[in-house]
């Protein structure tokens, strides 16, 4: 079980220059895990490839769709109270907080390539290259 960005879920269905490292991590550990947050954070990377004429709208529909399917039983809530305590005790935005809220809530790796969260939490957020590394 693992916790996953926006960012890994991008490159698992935008092809980038990370999205080998993506999908072997889907292969390495199926069980991922969002906040709930995750959905509007990908609406805004797929709008932001429309806009740019990387991909067409009903491109970004469809994957988005199934984006949704793919984290459809692998949501949660993270209490406020969390995400506010891990905020006031960093740097780090709301949003990343929830991220990693979420994975001392699960007590599982947070999977990312946001530098200040690999600072912030070092302890248990890895880029997708450490984690595949460390499970070989």
């Amino acid at each position: 079980m693992i916790v996953v960005d926006a960012n890994i879920i991008s490159y698992l269905w935008i092809p980038g220059h990370e999205s080998f490292k993506s999908r072997e991590l889907l292969v390495k550990d199926p069980d991922w895990w969002v906040p709930a947050l995750y959905k509007s954070e990908m609406q805004s990377v797929l709008l932001l490839h429309v806009r740019k004429q990387i991909i067409e709208y009903e491109v970004a529909v469809q994957l988005m769709t199934k984006i949704e399917n793919q984290f459809k039983f692998h949501v949660r809530e993270i209490p406020s109270n969390i995400v506010l305590k891990l905020g006031s005790q960093t740097k780090c935005s709301a949003y990343d907080c929830e991220y990693a809220g979420l994975s001392l809530m699960l007590g599982c790796p947070l999977i990312t390539y946001d530098k200040k969260l690999l600072n912030t939490f070092p302890q248990f957020a890895s880029t997708a290259v450490a984690f595949l590394e460390d499970q070989n």
